[in-house]
């Protein structure tokens, strides 16, 4: 242990004492450029090690993350989203090999327990891995008990655990987690801190680590009533003139409804420096990809094309090496758009090396006054919701009826005793009911931007210069009409349809071939998995009915559906064509007798079980992943194979299920294979 002048503990390990400015109590400050370099100051090259505690980073980018791995010792970071926790643990200036644990970037299936034992196994002299928020809980597990205690335990971005806490319950196990660690080995990290209102971490040390000279960003603030107008004018005028002039672009926009709207917008022939689809990308969560036209997957550290749009799950954590254009969109219409002034920091953080402008569109309009809350109401009522729970426990347990109810009771009141659809009350990892604290600190923070940022009329502004801008003030007009909203994506939709169906005929006719089709018309998602879908199965079925299906498939969509259900098509049209007197459907048939009349009613279990069974006697490959996806994937092969209906709630999980699943306008069209309804007495086990 390294000892200050006075003879007590040092709180920084200190690795070059040439890059320190400053050193005072629980503070330190460091050089802006490090002179060997000429860029900007590390961590990794002023410190040995993160201290413990709540780390406050004055700015974005000073690499804490990067210090952790390469300290010497063992590390557990934990990243908010998938794509940071992998970009980081496949860095390949990473001195130490990382595992990345999570579900896979391309299949989304997650990590096997036994890589996990393998790399502790490996000879590796410090062991690092970056885990997702949602894997925490289980991986831990992976870890024997003796060794855990050799590792730093480091939460990464801690500001958005606490604010995405309201939706995501993994983000307060990991916490919990945390204080589960040794206070000198953990670490909570952040460049845009919010008060941890967690009464067991009130005296968490608050560390502090800055530059000698903070750095002020330029910030052009457009204030409008119409930012769908303002914001596709101002992308078009960054590629009007000589092409090879042009300059990326990165929008940063929390809602994919109008991301859609301004693709479609900027991609318009008609407008003035329509931009090429081919050049454009949208980085959202994977769970998001089928309601984009451009979702892009982001492995790497360069922006995919000129213009790429990112919603909040990369907001933080994402590191780029290109220099762009930022637009970021506000509005106090919305609360999903209501960033605020840290969230802004955090958004122009992501270009590592500086942004060529930064533009922020703000949208403004008259929001109500309050309610906002206070951190005593909150508790409060939280308090209150705790001491009707084991108001009702003790009550209900007096009756056998009402003690098996008292879990769903628990449920509801809690839904309906939520805050802005935020819950006060939590189970931890104990299976005990709590206080939510991170979404009371949630809740906190929504009432703060509301209240002093985008009530008042110069509240952004203020807000803005307050976090270190400076603000350059304009007023916007545009003389676009304001976007639709509904209407606009029905009509998108519908486009995409007739162009998807429009091939799906040239090809039939012979008027187009499948590479002509793919390599020159097929820009999205939804063409893309049609033109498949249909070359897949056009040697089972007609042409024309096949056709046929995928179109009325479409036409029963809803808003950002289409890529869902083309997958569900193609599942069901999978089981169609399958033999039933031979194979894993003759296993499952014998498994699963029907009453075509009234139906049958299974439990999901039962399901599971018989899929299971008939898979085995036949051979075939279970779905993979984790056991939830595998269940998650039977039941849907159920739902595509068997006609089902849910029952009433008193059955709890599962369905009725009444005879083979007829795909609409299939049975004349398929050239084998189909039986369009069988008998129950044709299916009873041996």
């Amino acid at each position: 242990m390294k000892l200050s002048s006075e003879g007590t503990p040092r709180i920084f390990d200190i690795k070059e004492e040439d890059l320190k400015v400053s050193e005072i109590g629980n503070t330190l400050t460091l050089k802006n450029k490090n002179p060997k370099t000429g860029k900007n100051t590390k961590l990794s090259e002023a410190l040995n090690f993160l201290p413990s505690g709540i780390i406050y980073k004055a700015e974005t980018g000073m690499g804490a993350t990067t210090l952790e791995l390469n300290s010497l010792r063992n590390s557990i970071i934990v990243e908010p989203t998938r794509s940071t926790a992998f970009q980081k643990a496949n860095n390949p200036n990473n001195p130490f090999p990382a595992l990345y644990v999570g579900s896979d970037i391309k299949t989304r299936k997650g990590i096997k327990p036994s890589m996990i034992k393998s790399y502790l196994r490996s000879k590796n002299p410090f062991k690092k891995f970056l885990v997702v928020a949602e894997s925490l809980t289980k991986f831990i597990k992976q870890i024997p008990t003796k060794e855990l205690g050799t590792y730093h335990f480091t939460i990464d971005e801690s500001d958005s655990f606490q604010l995405d806490s309201t939706f995501r319950d993994g983000m307060e196990k990991c916490l919990d987690i945390y204080k589960q660690f040794e206070p000198e080995r953990r670490s909570m990290v952040t460049a845009t801190p919010l008060e941890f209102t967690d009464p067991e971490l009130l005296n968490e040390p608050k560390i502090t680590i800055r530059y000698g000279h903070g750095k002020k960003r330029d910030v052009q603030l457009f204030e409008c009533d119409n930012g769908f107008g303002v914001l596709v004018e101002s992308i078009l005028n960054k590629f009007s003139g000589d092409p090879s002039n042009f300059e990326k672009v990165v929008i940063a926009l929390n809602s994919l409804s109008l991301i859609n709207s301004v693709i479609e917008a900027i991609t318009d022939d008609k407008l003035s420096g329509g931009i090429d689809i081919a050049q454009i990308n949208v980085l959202c969560s994977s769970s998001s990809e089928d309601k984009v036209i451009k979702y892009h997957q982001l492995k790497g550290e360069h922006l995919p094309g000129l213009v790429t749009f990112i919603t909040s799950a990369f907001f933080t954590g994402l590191d780029l090496q290109d220099k762009f254009h930022l637009f970021t969109y506000v509005s106090s219409k919305e609360s999903v758009l209501r960033l605020s002034e840290k969230k802004i920091k955090q958004v122009a953080g992501r270009g590592r090396n500086g942004l060529l402008s930064e533009t922020i569109i703000y949208e403004r309009k008259d929001i109500p006054k309050g309610p906002f809350f206070s951190f005593h109401d909150l508790k409060e009522a939280a308090e209150s919701q705790l001491q009707s729970l084991n108001c009702i426990e003790k009550t209900y347990s007096k009756s056998p009826i009402m003690k098996a109810r008292i879990e769903s009771t628990f449920k509801a009141m809690l839904t309906n005793g939520a805050v802005d659809s935020s819950r006060l009350v939590r189970k931890n990892l104990k299976g005990d009911y709590s206080v939510s604290f991170l979404n009371i600190d949630a809740l906190l923070e929504y009432s703060r931007v509301a209240k002093t940022v985008y009530h008042p009329k110069n509240g952004l502004a203020e807000a803005l210069r307050t976090s270190g801008c400076v603000v350059n003030i304009s007023q916007k007009h545009s003389a676009l009409p304001p976007r639709e909203t509904d209407s606009h994506i029905a009509k998108l939709a519908s486009t995409e349809k007739k162009k998807l169906i429009t091939l799906l005929y040239n090809i039939a006719k012979r008027k187009m071939s499948f590479e002509e089709a793919y390599e020159e018309q097929a820009t999205t998602k939804v063409v893309v998995l049609g033109l498949s879908i249909f070359e897949k199965f056009r040697k089972y079925i007609d042409e024309d009915v096949l056709i046929e299906a995928i179109s009325k498939t479409l036409s029963k969509e809803r808003s950002g559906t289409s890529v869902r259900n083309l997958k569900r098509l193609e599942t069901k049209l999978d089981f169609a064509i399958q033999d039933p007197t031979t194979g894993f459907l003759k296993e499952l048939f014998q498994q699963i007798p029907l009453a075509p009349e009234k139906g049958v009613w299974y439990s999901n279990d039962d399901l599971i079980v018989k899929y299971l069974n008939a898979a085995a006697i036949s051979g075939k490959p279970i779905p993979s992943g984790t056991q939830q996806d595998m269940q998650k994937m039977i039941l849907e092969d159920i739902k595509a194979i068997f006609e089902t209906r849910s029952g009433n709630n008193n059955e709890r999980d599962g369905y009725y299920l009444k005879g083979r699943k007829i795909v609409e306008g299939l049975p004349a069209g398929l050239k084998k294979y189909f039986f369009p309804g069988f008998a129950a007495e044709d299916y009873i086990p041996d």
